[in-house]
């Protein structure tokens, strides 16, 4: 991004940014002094307030990079959640801010030109398809918040496709009952890991949410646990749709993990370590002995979808369960078992087959 043209200035405490219009100097306020905590944050209000001017002493955006809005724009002003954000960083250090294509203006994107970066970007990197996937969502959210900007008027990621280069995404892990079991008894020595894979398995919580909970929201009266937040890090956010503030059933198995784990104390947070760090530290060394897999935290969350529905609880109920918003991501994403049904489809026609069959013996007889 071009340098800064202007200077910093704290009066009263509050920060302003000065610089020339038309000749004439202006000083624009970018907010209190306690509204920073950094000086890095203070620099980047001033980058924006830059690119708020460019666009209209210019009347031009000719001067505004695609990295220059990212970095200065869209990574810093943008309202997610502490993980999403820190993925979109990662995301755009690893595949973009380097890259000589994301010097261009923002104006000059077309539709053809993002296909070519889409296709750039999976033959350097060679990314799965649902990387891509995930990579061109990045890409339209960096132009859809430039139209609400007023940099852009149009979106070019809009009619992109993803590139046949692409490879295809490795399977998904899914845990087996049996596989269930056989984790829960290697980790048996390991109270906080035992209990915490059992919620995931049992109930099917994210791990930023098994990471979030209270004694507070554990009912083993009722045999409930009420999702009400999620913990990433040092932060704590809201549960992450309203779907999924909701309640889940807890099976008689889990209550009895949660009674084992919560006989010293029941009160505070259930998991006061990062269970990420735990993961690698003690579980994974712990598994490895017992000569068990490890297939990550969501692959219970996969592994409680398939499990059900293969026991014959229709993808609605389980989509209620895992608390997804639509039964759709469910069915696409989470269920990796065979459907019975197709299966009793199938024997249906094979036996009318055979009615017919025997009806035209009976005919060729008569």
């Amino acid at each position: 991004m071009a340098k800064r043209k202007g200077s910093l200035w704290l009066s009263h405490d509050s920060w302003y940014l000065k610089t020339y219009i038309n000749g004439k100097q202006r000083a624009y306020r970018l907010g209190h002094k306690r509204d920073f905590i950094s000086k890095d944050e203070i620099h980047n209000a001033a980058d924006r307030k830059l690119l708020e001017l460019r666009q209209v002493t210019a009347g031009s955006m000719s001067r505004i990079p695609l990295d220059g809005f990212v970095d200065k724009w869209y990574l810093v002003t943008g309202d997610w959640r502490p993980s999403t954000k820190n993925g979109y960083r990662k995301m755009w250090k690893r595949y973009v801010s380097r890259e000589q294509w994301a010097q261009r203006p923002l104006w000059e994107y077309q539709t053809r030109d993002v296909q070519d970066v889409l296709r750039s970007v999976a033959n350097k990197y060679n990314l799965s398809k649902q990387t891509l996937r995930h990579f061109k969502a990045f890409l339209s959210g960096i132009f859809r918040a430039a139209i609400i900007a007023g940099f852009r008027e149009t979106n070019p990621v809009r009619d992109t496709k993803v590139p046949r280069s692409a490879k295809p995404g490795k399977a998904v892990g899914v845990y087996t009952l049996a596989e269930v079991e056989a984790t829960l008894s290697a980790l048996a020595p390991l109270p906080i890991a035992h209990c915490a894979f059992a919620i995931a398995a049992y109930a099917g919580l994210r791990l930023a949410e098994i990471q979030g909970l209270d004694w507070t929201d554990i009912d083993l009266e009722e045999r409930t646990i009420e999702v009400r937040r999620t913990r990433w890090r040092t932060f704590e956010s809201d549960a992450k749709s309203a779907a999924s503030r909701n309640w889940v059933p807890v099976t008689e198995k889990l209550a009895v993990a949660l009674e084992a784990y919560g006989k010293e104390q029941r009160s505070g947070a259930l998991f006061t370590i990062g269970l990420s760090d735990y993961t690698d530290r003690e579980m994974k060394p712990r598994l490895r002995h017992a000569k068990v897999q490890w297939k990550g935290w969501h692959a219970a969350r996969r592994g409680l979808a398939s499990n059900l529905f293969e026991l014959g609880v229709d993808d609605l109920t389980v989509s209620r369960i895992l608390r997804h918003s639509g039964v759709q991501v469910t069915r696409d994403h989470y269920i990796r078992s065979r459907d019975k049904r197709m299966t009793e489809a199938m024997a249906q026609l094979e036996k009318g087959l055979r009615q017919e069959a025997g009806k035209e013996r009976v005919d060729s007889q008569n």
